[in-house]
């Protein structure tokens, strides 16, 4: 084998796009006519761009805006991916190299795990090729073909993909021929992209490769080893073999952690961008989405109203003496200012009309809250700052010159996106608020509606002098309000920014100390032993300080983490709203001014900077809290002596490891209330206790009463959706659909699959059953965090399922027929029109279907989580019961070291804990396996479903009627906080699975 043959598909579709990635050593693979081919592609592409560039200029807005932001988007991709794997072309070419070295010696082991892990993603990156090619040949080629046969004279505005290939009009030979110019451009982007994908997934499933077979070869030589202990002999010479195995492995697995480096270096960029075109490019399709069906959606203004945080006069020293009286009451008079302001904005949402208070005065209201909610938090907890504050300036306070480079340099690399943020931020609020100015010079008397937001200063009308008094008024106080968020966001970003360069601190320092010099090449034998006597003293002594150090630091770290997780919570469900309000309002650029799609754009990109600049704080923090022993582990800690190799062993374990109320024997079924009334309310009846006679039959009857309900919804859906306008289908069956398909399919998967769920479930009770009182904390500990937000997420969206579906309630006191779009959601139970009865008969049907799909998704999702946090709560409790023997046995030791006996008692204990441990963490690791295979598949599923309902989402905010809006607004609300909970539970469970 070698990097090239494996995977046949990656090199055929590398050749095919043109892309001539290496797929070996050096670039002789290539023959002469390939690179032709491959110049004739560039050439390709290179047109049209061209021609995609004049046409959006010569294109109209809104035409241009529909057809080309996608294309733009998979072009910049394409292009800066390239390009920056071709920059980094001896990178990749020394990857390659060191992967042939490894697979051109093989084994047969490693020959099954690369063909295992690469074989799984063949069929679905054939299935994405060939469905994008076929989406990309019809969505170009259908209206084209159409019109030619209607037309003889074509425009600009007839293509979908504006690309400028002749000056219009154009006859339908020039027609045709650009249609196929932009098919064949098209695919050949799609391809470049689509080889990028599958050669960086190449590079990433063949490495992963490597892992899985050093993993399986460590089990197979300590199994053979136990197979083989027949005789001392032969167990002496098996030994002496599985040490020499055992150290090929050692060098394999150093050859691949430096090309895991390598990797990194390679694609982290690369993968950076994939997850930022990914999101523009779900918001891009919600807009194409939401103009099928609909060419005169409500245009919504932008609200630049990001209200943020300046003066906030936030804890920056340990004492309360830090500010002067003058910048007190300029706080106070700021503070003032956004209270007035806030008090004319909620009656103004009332006096304007209700378009003009939905597009200018939710989102400011929102934002609005998002400030006042962190600033109090933060506030509220003074005292806890202050605390922090005063631990960080003790740590910071050390004279050392390698603690102030690593701090200086941590904390620059994030102050040029933060001085970007603010500074678009705030021209982006004075463009959008500023236009208003401009009917002070064009009239005499003005109204509240004239006001950039809908506020109220006085009775309508009023005179310029007050109109350019309120507009004032409202410009500064979003400038304020900004740059308050701004400074209150800075704030947090400085506190991780200051951990984050603790634990790279540590990791520097303890890289460091074995590097030490002490020990010369050209010494005596004598002075040998000498110098290392004393630099495993001076190893010992620094790593004893730098462990202290580090204490310090979780400390602060727990700290930090009461502190802000809720402030961090809030900005990651701020941002999920805030980026689906994006896409609407790009929606409405093209009946936008110039002035206020510059603001419009500016407000976008400031949002993408500060959801960056949060992201990469927090994972600078995560990289660097569980690598703080990485480099040092690269240095020569081997040639220390057993103390000193003891201690840093010792610390590479402990920085796996992390560190709750129950009174009576518990199972899977006890110790989750909620997960047990949910999954009998919504009929799933899941597996609670392990064998089938665990539910009554009056469940078991119910239970089939809400699958018919559901299978009836489904089939009177989907004709539904065929029979009414394409709008209608568009903006009320799209979320249906996407969560109907996510709640049958993890359904059905967990009931396929009873036998092992049984399995899980009984050896969990084994364990939970004979628990200890630390276990029983663990666990308790660990559920409740989730119970409150689950119970939210529940509540709050099927409140908003109910208020949705009662709607069209109303239409019987204004209609005598009805027809199948005036059912809340597309649906088909009778011919057109029908009468009353038949109308309510079905829009009950629909209320209690939509109800009972809802508290179904709810029901496995908790039941999921409740797995997911079961066995989280071992991993806790294993780490908490190794911490509690060694402490309990050391102390145990100093109380009675004059007792040999006892002593030996206490070692006797202590071995004996540590092998109920180790028993518990095999159990454990079979228990993540099965769960893994049970609940992998579910998992992937609500990620692709939650990207697609958000989507979904932005559309119907975009189409739906204003009276239904803040109901969607609050659905999706309570869908973005199930989903930050979610991913918390499962984060971790991967942190002490790891």
């Amino acid at each position: 084998m070698n990097f090239k043959n494996v995977n046949l598909l990656n090199s055929r579709v590398n050749m095919l796009s043109g892309n001539l990635l290496p797929i070996a050593y050096d670039n002789s693979q290539f023959s002469i006519i390939w690179r032709t081919y491959s110049a004739t592609v560039w050439l390709i592409q290179l047109t049209h761009t061209i021609a995609l560039i004049f046409g959006i200029i010569m294109a109209s807005k809104e035409n241009g805006l529909k057809g080309s932001t996608h294309t733009i988007l998979l072009t910049v991709e394409a292009s800066f991916m390239l390009t920056r794997l071709y920059s980094r072309k001896k990178l990749m070419e020394e990857m390659i190299q060191k992967m042939n070295d490894i697979l051109q010696n093989t084994d047969e082991i490693m020959k099954d795990i690369v063909k295992s892990a690469i074989n799984p993603i063949i069929a679905p990156f054939i299935i994405y090729g060939v469905i994008s090619v076929i989406s990309i040949i019809i969505y170009h080629a259908k209206q084209p073909i159409v019109l030619v046969f209607e037309k003889f004279i074509f425009f600009y505005v007839n293509c979908n993909l504006p690309a400028t290939f002749s000056t219009e009009s154009f006859s339908s030979s020039a027609m045709i021929s650009s249609t196929i110019l932009k098919i064949v451009g098209t695919i050949y982007l799609f391809l470049k992209k689509f080889g990028m994908d599958m050669y960086m997934m190449h590079l990433v499933l063949m490495l992963t490769a490597q892992y899985r077979y050093t993993a399986i070869k460590l089990a197979i030589l300590f199994r053979d080893l136990q197979i083989y202990n027949e005789s001392r002999i032969e167990h002496y010479s098996k030994n002496r073999w599985t040490e020499r195995e055992l150290r090929k492995l050692c060098l394999h697995q150093n050859i691949v952690l430096n090309m895991s480096f390598i990797l990194k270096k390679l694609l982290s960029v690369n993968f950076s961008l994939l997850y930022i075109n990914n999101v523009l490019r779900f918001c891009f399709i919600g807009i194409i989405l939401s103009t099928v069906s609909n060419n005169d959606v409500i245009n919504l203004k932008e609200k630049i109203i990001l209200k943020t945080y300046w003066c906030n006069l936030l804890p920056m020293t340990a004492d309360n003496s830090s500010f002067p009286i003058f910048w007190k009451i300029y706080s106070i008079l700021i503070w003032l200012l956004e209270i007035l302001q806030t008090c004319v904005l909620i009656p103004g949402c009332f006096f304007v009309p209700k378009e003009k208070a939905l597009k200018d005065g939710v989102i400011g209201i929102v934002v609005g809250m998002e400030v006042i909610c962190t600033i109090i938090r933060i506030y509220s907890c003074r005292g806890q700052v202050q605390q922090l504050i005063k631990k960080l300036n003790d740590v910071l306070t050390v004279e050392d010159e390698i603690m102030r480079s690593t701090v200086i340099e941590t904390i620059k690399s994030m102050e040029s996106p933060l001085k970007f943020y603010w500074s678009a931020g705030v021209i982006s609020t004075i463009a959008w608020s500023s236009e208003p100015f401009m009917l002070a010079f064009q009239r005499n008397s003005f109204f509240y509606v004239d006001y950039k937001m809908p506020v109220v200063y006085g009775k309508e009308p009023f005179t310029t002098s007050m109109f350019v008094f309120g507009s004032v008024i409202v410009m500064m106080s979003g400038v304020y309000i900004f740059t308050k968020k701004v400074a209150a966001d800075s704030y947090i970003i400085n506190m991780l920014l200051l951990i984050t360069a603790q634990y790279k601190y540590i990791a520097l320092k303890l890289s460091m100390i074995f590097q030490d010099k002490l020990l010369q090449n050209d010494h005596s034998k004598s002075d040998t032993d000498k110098c290392n006597l004393n630099r495993d003293d001076y190893a010992e002594k620094e790593i004893k300080i730098l462990c202290r150090h580090h204490n310090t630091v979780i400390q602060i770290m727990l700290m930090l983490r009461r502190l802000l997780s809720l402030n961090i919570s809030l900005i990651y469900v701020i941002s999920v709203f805030r980026f689906c309000c994006i896409s609407i309002m790009i929606n409405s650029i093209p009946s936008e001014t110039l002035w206020e799609v510059c603001s419009i754009i500016m407000y976008g990109i400031s949002g993408v900077v500060q959801l960056y600049i949060t992201c990469s704080c927090m994972q600078q923090l995560l990289d660097a809290s569980v690598n703080i022993t990485e480099y040092a582990f690269h240095g020569k800690w081997y040639q220390y002596g057993k103390n000193v190799k003891r201690t840093f062993m010792f610390m590479i374990m402990a920085n796996s490891l992390e560190i709750k109320l129950y009174t009576k024997d518990m199972d899977f079924q006890s110790v989750n209330p909620l997960n047990v009334r949910l999954n009998a309310l919504s009929g799933n009846l899941l597996p609670l206790k392990p064998g089938d006679s665990r539910f009554p039959i009056t469940w078991k009857i119910y239970s089939a009463l809400v699958w018919l309900i559901e299978v009836i919804q489904t089939i009177a859906l989907i004709p539904g959706l065929i029979l009414v306008p394409r709008e209608k289908a568009l903006k009320d069956g799209t979320v249906l659909c996407v969560i109907t398909v996510e709640m049958f399919f993890m359904a059905a998967r967990i009931h396929s699959r009873r036998q092992l769920v049984n399995q899980l479930i009984q050896k969990l009770n084994d364990i939970l059953r004979f628990s200890d009182e630390t276990m029983k904390n663990v666990v308790t500990m660990t559920l409740q965090p989730m119970e409150n937000p689950l119970k939210f997420y529940w509540l709050s969206g099927w409140l908003g399922v109910f208020i949705w579906a009662c709607l069209p309630f109303l239409y019987i006191f204004k209609e005598v027929s009805f027809f199948y779009e005036d059912y809340r959601m597309p649906a088909v139970f009778s011919k057109q029109p029908f009468s009353l009865d038949v109308f309510l008969l079905g829009s009950v049907l629909i209320l209690i279907g939509n109800m009972y799909v809802f508290v179904k998704k709810v029901g496995m999702d908790v039941y999921m989580i409740h797995l997911v946090l079961l066995i989280t709560a071992q991993y806790r409790y294993i780490a908490i019961k190794l911490a509690v023997i060694f402490r309990d046995g050391n102390s145990l030791s100093k109380f009675d070291e004059s007792h040999q006996k006892y002593c030996s008692g206490i070692d006797r204990w202590v071995k004996k804990e540590m092998i109920a441990l180790c028993r518990h963490h095999s159990n454990i690791v079979h228990l993540s396996s099965m769960l893994k295979k049970l609940l992998s598949l579910n998992f992937s599923m609500i990620y692709v479903n939650s990207v697609l309902r958000f989507c979904f989402i932005s559309i119907m905010l975009s189409t739906v009627s204003k009276k239904l809006t803040l109901i969607i607004i609050f659905g999706m609300l309570a869908n973005a906080s199930f989903r930050r909970y979610y991913s918390y539970s499962i984060e971790s469970f991967q942190t002490y699975f790891n």
